[in-house]
């Protein structure tokens, strides 16, 4: 299974934060957007599918505020997919917080 470009600079650490901060400020434009190329995953879920699985989170605390950010401002099922996503995010240092 190849992973897209976007995946593969999620994984470089110096990209990682300010990348997945782009991201999910994108959430609200397109939150209405159908489907990417015609059919199957609507293009939010998919530029949020990009966080599931990463191997290392470098800076939690900033894509969790990004995440707490787009929850006032999208609408419920892109919220309800952002609280699914939410676990990947948090590191384990974070629990305390």
């Amino acid at each position: 299974v190849s992973d897209s470009l976007v995946r593969v600079l999620l994984h470089v650490d110096a990209m990682q934060t300010e990348l997945g901060c782009m991201l999910l400020q994108l959430l609200p434009e397109h939150q209405h957007d159908t489907a990417v190329d015609g059919g199957g995953m609507p293009l939010a879920r998919a530029i949020l599918a990009q966080f599931r699985w990463l191997e290392r989170i470098v800076d939690g605390k900033a894509l969790v505020g990004s995440v707490c950010e787009m929850m006032q401002v999208v609408e419920p099922p892109i919220k309800r997919e952002l609280l699914l996503v939410l676990p990947e995010l948090v590191q384990d240092a974070q629990h305390a917080d």
